[in-house]
């Protein structure tokens, strides 16, 4: 992970990347280059770890039980409980309100 982040934030920073998109006033694709690697090199040294990992699984190069496999209930689990990873929940007001009746 630290080699792909490494690489990512400090050689690829300026390699601008082809990305196409439509365009609808001009009715055809046109590619931009964007400087991914620059602007998200976490992210995508984030998921490009995990992808080798998925494959490392899929092809059982990994064996059964250990570290980097993707299909161990164990990594959810961590996610599940950790106090720093929450999701939020539309409506949800904070607890400590109390309603006041005159």
């Amino acid at each position: 992970m630290l080699v792909s982040v490494s690489a990512m934030a400090v050689y690829l920073e300026d390699v601008r990347v082809p990305v196409p998109y439509y365009s609808f006033n001009k009715m055809r694709v046109i590619t931009t280059r964007l400087r991914l690697f620059g602007q998200f090199p976490y992210l995508l040294s984030i998921v490009l770890v995990w992808f080798i990992c998925y494959l490392m699984t899929v092809t059982n190069f990994e064996p059964p039980g250990g570290q980097a496999r993707t299909d161990k209930n164990v990594t959810m689990m961590v996610l599940k409980e950790s106090p720093w990873f929450q999701v939020p929940i539309p409506g949800m007001l904070n607890r400590d309100i109390k309603l006041i009746v005159w």
